[in-house]
């Protein structure tokens, strides 16, 4: 069983006490091993158990003092202020912040006594509990299949319980979505063949590691992970030309869409600028013509959805067309050919800003100038409120825990 969704229960359920909390267990390590081994276990899982509930309690008051800070901002929407019309400033999410997080207190509380109990029977009910606690934030139904001509999710082979957990959303709400096997990080051979179908002189796996060290950003793990991201979305853009499909959506498979998305899918979908290349359902951004780059105040533009935009980041919820595949796939291919020490390969939504960004604006990238000055820039556009979240929890990429960008508290999802 995958405890990645449950981060502050795994100690308690499957890891050994040693490893569970080393500042308290390494003493006790140095008793005998025998009658005393079972006592060990036993209070080293108190502890845990005391310090996680302890940290739920937190995140509990502070989802409190935070719903408390928005009640007025509630209020002012009630009475229509057009700046607070977002999703996120509505008692309905103010309300979920609270529930989550004394959910999560609870189970961590009773998930963690039972586990002691009977290890086998919690796990399955801590498993469902997950699974349906997603749908307190999400619409019953999403029509997201008539907008589009092909939906995929990347998603690793090795990441069995995430992909069934999307699968399971994806039946509760109706998404017709298509597993596109992520490119793994492990798989040196697959990594190899893509780096050299590409144009990049890489052969071996010292070769490898030595591309990754020179000309790929961040520390080791993160190396890795971001070629295998970056090539993951490439190959998944090429699939998507050679098909010919002519409007395709791509999500990750931590993507959840907030609850009222239906509806403002829907009015988005109808507003869409005719000039789009790329269109993000979720992510971070900034538009062109707003006060704040949280976007929570954008100006009007006309159109009552989008933004036009060049300060996206993140590439959870994003849709294609002909166009744009052609665009970013060129792109990709030409920085991976280009990768050195001097211009090292970013993380791939690094490179959909860039290409859609200004020469010589603060969204642009030194290495990208050299590459735009000919070409025609990519047409991006943002929802203005975003309907596309991540779920909160381990990257299967970077070396942090996520947090979900919206109004989606960072419990237990």
């Amino acid at each position: 069983m995958d405890y990645s969704t449950f981060a502050p229960l795994k100690p308690l359920i499957s890891t050994p006490a040693s490893a569970t909390i080393p500042c308290l267990v390494t003493p006790m390590a140095k008793m005998r091993k025998s009658n005393n081994a079972f006592v060990r276990e036993g209070v080293s899982r108190l502890v845990a158990l005391v310090a996680t509930s302890f940290f739920q309690a937190l995140d509990l008051a502070l989802n409190l003092m935070y719903a408390i800070g928005k009640l007025p901002l509630a209020l002012l929407r009630q009475m229509g202020v057009k700046q607070l019309s977002s999703y996120q400033f509505s008692f309905s999410a103010i309300g979920q912040h609270i529930i989550k997080s004394g959910m999560s207190l609870v189970g961590t509380i009773t998930g963690s006594v039972g586990a002691a109990i009977h290890p086998e029977y919690i796990q399955k009910v801590l498993c469902n509990i997950e699974r349906e606690s997603q749908w307190l934030y999400t619409d019953k139904k999403i029509e997201l299949n008539k907008h589009f001509d092909c939906i995929s999710y990347i998603n690793l082979a090795s990441a069995k319980t995430r992909r069934d957990q999307l699968n399971s959303y994806f039946k509760k709400t109706g998404i017709q979505a298509d597993w596109y096997n992520a490119v793994d990080k492990n798989d040196v051979t697959r990594i190899i063949g893509l780096l050299q179908k590409y144009g990049v002189n890489v052969n071996t796996k010292a070769e490898l590691n030595a591309f990754l060290n020179e000309c790929v950003v961040g520390s080791s793990n993160q190396k890795r992970g971001r070629l295998a991201c970056y090539l993951s979305h490439l190959t998944l853009l090429e699939k998507f030309r050679d098909e010919n499909v002519e409007k395709g959506l791509v999500l990750e498979d931590d993507c959840r869409f907030i609850k009222g998305a239906q509806n403002e899918i829907e009015k988005a979908m109808q507003n869409l600028p005719e000039d789009w290349e790329i269109a993000y359902l979720g992510g971070l951004h900034k538009a062109v013509n707003c006060s704040d780059e949280n976007i929570l105040t954008p100006k009007d533009n006309g159109n009552p959805c989008w933004e036009r935009s060049h300060s996206i980041l993140c590439t959870h919820a994003y849709a294609v067309n002909q166009k744009g595949y052609n665009k970013l796939i060129a792109m990709m291919i030409y920085f991976l050919q280009n990768a050195s020490s001097s211009k090292p390969l970013e993380p791939v939504d690094f490179y959909y800003r860039a290409i859609t960004a200004p020469v010589n604006s603060s969204d642009d990238t030194i290495h990208a100038r050299d590459y735009k000055k000919d070409k025609d820039p990519l047409v991006c556009y943002g929802l203005k409120h975003f309907v596309a979240d991540q779920v909160p929890g381990p990257s299967e990429v970077e070396e942090f825990s996520r947090a979900g960008h919206l109004a989606v508290p960072i419990s237990i999802i």
